[in-house]
Parts: structure tokens; C-alpha cells; sequence
């Protein structure tokens, strides 16, 4: 494994203005690496960004091919130059697409559909001072798992990170859509402090048979990731 591989995700290229990577990129993709089916090497992103998410996946699953949408050109370029210098170019493809206008090009394809969803309502929340609306769409969520929902095979996975406040709608986007939720991993920030998030696991056509994981803390005293965390994310040790 090269520097860069080691180094991962330090050094990544990021758009000015739009979303950034963080700590939910890298859980989701090491959620991913959990939940995938042993015998899938082939899946999908919707809002792939720069790339975080499908190239952490690819530096582990040499053998898989990823197909990375995003609809922003600033980072669509980004992913694709990170891709390159991390050498993957030729397991991961980034096209730019807006979810909302998908064909049936790449319908009932994938068995297993990625993402990481804008959380909030253009009315909901604060803008941050970069003007970054990047977690902000009408509708965002329904777009997302019906766009997950065409592009998956039958049974296959959707999976992605929420906010916990935001269940109810999620479970309500996902059964409009055909996705039964079977997997909810709650996301707490420290030991004793209620979840903020949910890694979730659901799938096409099947009825929403849910089991809730115990939960993962994510820091310790001062601040330090917890062993738990480190050993289920190994990426945040760089």
C-alpha cells in the first residue's frame, strides 16, 4: 500500500464551496464495508461529493467497481483527480447526474446503493457563513430513496447515514420507496448522550423487519475516539 492509501483521507482535494467531507463520510463507509453481501462487487453512490466514500470502500475491496453521482462540477472534478492520484481510476467511475432526472439506463442494476443525504429543508437550520447549502434540498430525502430504489436490484441494499432526529421521515421516505429498513445503528457522540445519527441499512422490496445494533460511541475523555470507534472506522487514526 502506497503513502497516500496509508494516509487516507489526508490530502483529499475538496471544493471550495459546497459539501465537505467529514466524520460521517468515513462512518458510512466503513458501515458499508460491514453490511455489504460478501459476493457484491459492484455498487453505487448518489452525492458522491469528492469521493471520500467510494474510494475508502475501493482501498479495501481492490476487486470492486464503483459508480460515484454527483450533480455539483466542482466536486464531481474532485473526486475524479482523487481518484487518479490514488490510483482507482479504473475501479471508480464519477459522472455528474441530478438525481431527479434519472433514466432507466441504470435501473435494477446495483446491489448495493450508497449515500449520504442533505439533512435539511432550505428553511431548516443555519446556513453557515461559506454559504454551503450542500445539506440543503426540497424534498432531498424522497429524491434520494427513490432514486436508491430505482437503481437497486430486488433485495438489494440502500445504505446511508441520518440524522436520529429525523427517523420518522426517513422511515416514511424509505417505505414510499420500496426500502424496508432492517438494520439501524445509532451514533452517539459520547458514552451516556443520546444518538445524533443512524447508519441504516434497508433494502428493495422487503418489509421493514428492523434490528437496532447496540450503540457506537463516538468519543471518550477529552475528546479521543473510543477503541470502539477507532476499531470500526480505522481511518480516523490518521
Amino acid at each position: 500500500m502506497d503513502t497516500l492509501s496509508k494516509r487516507f483521507p489526508v490530502g483529499l482535494q475538496q471544493a471550495e464551496k459546497g459539501f465537505r467531507f467529514g466524520l460521517d463520510t468515513l462512518l458510512l463507509a466503513a458501515f458499508a464495508l460491514k453490511s455489504l453481501p460478501q459476493k457484491s462487487r459492484l455498487l453505487a453512490e448518489l452525492g458522491s461529493g469528492c469521493g471520500a466514500t467510494l474510494i475508502a470502500i475501493e482501498l479495501v475491496l481492490t476487486d470492486c467497481f464503483a459508480l460515484g453521482f454527483e450533480k455539483d462540477h466542482a466536486s464531481l472534478d474532485c473526486a475524479k483527480q482523487n481518484s487518479k492520484k490514488m490510483n482507482l481510476e479504473k475501479n471508480i467511475k464519477f459522472v455528474h447526474c441530478d438525481l431527479r432526472l434519472f433514466g432507466t439506463f441504470y435501473q435494477d442494476l446495483f446491489p448495493a446503493v450508497l449515500a449520504n443525504p442533505p439533512y435539511y429543508e432550505p428553511n431548516e437550520g443555519r446556513c453557515s457563513k461559506a454559504g454551503n447549502n450542500a445539506k440543503r434540498m426540497f424534498h432531498a430525502l424522497e429524491d434520494f430513496c427513490f432514486a436508491a430504489s430505482r437503481l437497486l436490484m430486488p433485495h438489494g441494499y440502500f445504505l446511508l447515514i441520518y440524522p436520529a432526529t429525523k427517523l420518522q421521515k426517513l422511515c416514511c421516505a424509505c417505505e414510499r420507496a420500496h426500502l424496508g429498513i432492517r438494520t439501524l445503528l445509532p451514533i452517539a457522540p459520547q458514552a451516556n448522550s443520546q444518538a445524533t445519527r443512524f447508519l441504516v441499512a434497508a433494502r428493495k422490496n422487503t418489509k421493514a423487519d428492523t434490528k437496532v445494533l447496540p450503540t457506537l460511541t463516538i468519543h471518550g475523555t477529552k475528546q479521543f475516539y473510543t477503541k470502539e470507534c477507532l476499531a470500526f472506522c480505522p481511518w480516523l487514526n490518521n
